[in-house]
């Protein structure tokens, strides 16, 4: 039997990047995945948003990519409370995202959003009201501070910060 650790599910507009209770796609068989624990697959959240990526921290909270609302809207691990923790109107202010893509979380909660129209990385720290540039941000352009239309981010151990800047066809560190 072959087993995947992570988890990847690719639906239009939602990405899922992470498994959080151990289950395991088996295809060993047919050549079709099949999801263990499927039994346990259930709605979490359905407000009135336009999900583009949703992230799960180490504790079970769920983050959503809200773009409609220009926010990252975070819930507790059953979906049934939310915070708005980035965001919440659409411009180029530091409390502000436009478009924005892909999000990722670090172990301390910081909030790592690549704002695609600002062509900029925003930093949220937990309970902040406004983000920080830590990428680009320098208008939109090729240069190596700027970006061009960042779509996704990822951070490894050392905390770097890897940046998917779409339309310069480059990963920037």
């Amino acid at each position: 039997m072959k087993k995947i650790l992570l988890l990847f599910l690719y639906f239009p507009f939602i990405s899922f990047s992470q498994d959080t209770d151990g289950d395991g796609v088996n295809d060993d068989v047919d050549n079709c995945p099949q999801i263990a624990n499927s039994s346990s697959f259930k709605t979490l959240i359905t407000d009135d948003l336009t999900a583009t990526h949703v992230k799960v921290d180490s504790l079970g909270f769920i983050y959503v990519g809200d773009r409609t609302n220009s926010r990252v809207v975070k819930y507790n691990p059953d979906g049934t409370e939310f915070t708005v923790v980035a965001g919440g109107s659409q411009g180029s202010g530091a409390d502000q995202l436009d478009n924005h893509e892909g999000i990722v979380i670090d172990a301390s909660g910081n909030i790592y959003i690549a704002d695609f129209f600002n062509n900029r990385v925003q930093k949220w720290a937990p309970g902040a009201t406004e983000g920080i540039t830590v990428a680009g941000g320098n208008g939109r352009g090729s240069a190596a501070n700027q970006l061009n239309y960042p779509n996704d981010i990822a951070l490894d151990a050392s905390g770097n910060i890897y940046v998917c800047d779409r339309d310069n066809h480059r990963i920037q560190k």
